[in-house]
């Protein structure tokens, strides 16, 4: 009985709520105004932060810096139905692509590829032309993942991931 009237209770309070609503009135979000008085100990936490990120962390804030671009391009080719236009319209100057190594098989027909030891270095025409050649040959883009394990600099040399 007690849960009953409990039940009872909820419904009604939850009708009284809902009928008591004005729905000729456009419903205006209710934003509270909050006042921010300057607080030492945040200043000097941001001061703190500040430091450590052009400190100890100032190769994971560069590396973040460098990851938004290709954060972009993963978004991009997620979006668009033609992978072939969003990758040869990537800017670069210079991209080093690892060499096929000896294809593997594996069951349920899938092929395994390594790269070897060498590498090729492309510039953008050549980019280009690799991508519609791979279109030509009836390979498509199904998915991408882009990370990197490693990120690394040299002051006024390289900035660069692998």
């Amino acid at each position: 009985m007690r849960r009953a009237r409990s039940n009872s209770l909820l419904v009604v309070i939850l009708a009284a709520v809902a009928c008591g609503a004005d729905t000729d009135a456009p419903s205006q979000p209710i934003i509270p105004k909050l006042s921010k008085k300057p607080n030492t100990a945040d200043s000097t936490l941001r001061e703190q932060r500040a430091a450590l990120d052009e400190t100890i962390w100032k190769d994971e804030v560069a590396a973040q810096e460098f990851e938004a671009t290709f954060v972009r391009l993963w978004d991009d080719l997620r979006n668009s139905e033609d992978a072939i236009e969003v990758l040869s319209a990537f800017p670069f100057s210079k991209l080093t692509l690892g060499v096929g190594g000896t294809p593997e098989s594996l069951d349920l027909g899938i092929t395994h590829w390594s790269n070897a030891a060498d590498s090729r270095d492309l510039e953008s025409g050549d980019w280009h032309e690799l991508l519609t050649g791979f279109q030509q040959d009836g390979w498509e883009l199904a998915q991408s993942e882009w990370h990197h394990t490693r990120f690394g600099s040299v002051p006024n040399r390289f900035v660069g991931s692998r």
